[in-house]
């Protein structure tokens, strides 16, 4: 997928050094020198993803390499169970996930009389402030796996609300956030007020002509970046 003509190909950008600073890094190395180290700490950002492989691994990557420095993760998991995501960071060897290490919020086992149910937007937010207490650090991490199901058990509004909320919340604390959707399951209203919510977006589409899979991140500080991205044996990594 051609880069668009106004900005320079991402080769180019490869050996920019890295600013770091208020910056934690995004989970996959290249990525962070085209953001010059990284999310901005307290930002939100929005992936879409509909690749089920990609949906589910990049949060995990973004989570262990919060981990490897030593930082306080808050895992919310509404799409899949503790075990599947220990296992799914296991086949990858995101050493560093497990249910130990990192604060889970378990939306997944509602219906079998365990965990929370996604609808209860207000103990989500308990569990969150929770999270933060037990495994603050002076740098923390936020995945909500997924915004997509949580919207598909409420009220859109609601949801709007809670996420402003959050976002908030987190900021003011320099926590990073970030929400995994679905874009094939909402309405086109619906991921625009998302992104309107978003410092910044990253979206992975699959090319249709031979199944690439092509990541594009933007922010509200710079134009959009293209990239072809691989799902290697430590995760997705970008060509």
């Amino acid at each position: 997928m051609p880069m668009p003509p106004d900005l320079p190909p991402m080769k180019e950008r490869i050996g920019t050094p890295l600013k770091m600073g208020n910056k934690v890094t995004c989970g996959i190395d290249k990525l962070d020198v085209i953001l010059e180290g990284g999310f901005t700490k307290g930002s939100a950002v929005s992936f879409f993803c509909s690749h089920s492989v990609a949906k589910n691994l990049y949060p995990l990557q973004f989570a262990n390499s919060g981990l490897k420095s030593s930082e306080g993760i808050i895992y919310v998991l509404a799409d899949f169970s503790i075990d599947m995501m220990e296992q799914m960071a296991l086949d990858h060897s995101l050493t560093k996930i497990s249910r130990d290490s990192i604060y889970t919020i378990d939306c997944s086992s509602w219906a079998g009389g365990k965990g929370i149910n996604p609808q209860s937007l207000e103990e989500i937010s308990i569990q969150l402030n929770a999270g933060l207490s037990k495994r603050s650090r002076e740098t923390n991490r936020v995945v909500i796996h997924s915004l997509s199901t949580i919207l598909l058990y409420n009220d859109i509004s609601h949801v709007f609300k809670f996420v402003g909320f959050v976002n908030s919340k987190l900021k003011s604390t320099d926590t990073t956030i970030i929400y995994v959707i679905d874009k094939s399951l909402h309405s086109a209203q619906v991921i625009n007020t998302i992104k309107h919510l978003s410092d910044y977006i990253i979206e992975i589409k699959e090319e249709d002509a031979d199944s690439r899979l092509v990541l594009e991140v933007s922010s509200i500080t710079m134009l959009p970046v293209v990239a072809e991205v691989l799902v290697g044996g430590t995760g997705l990594e970008l060509a």
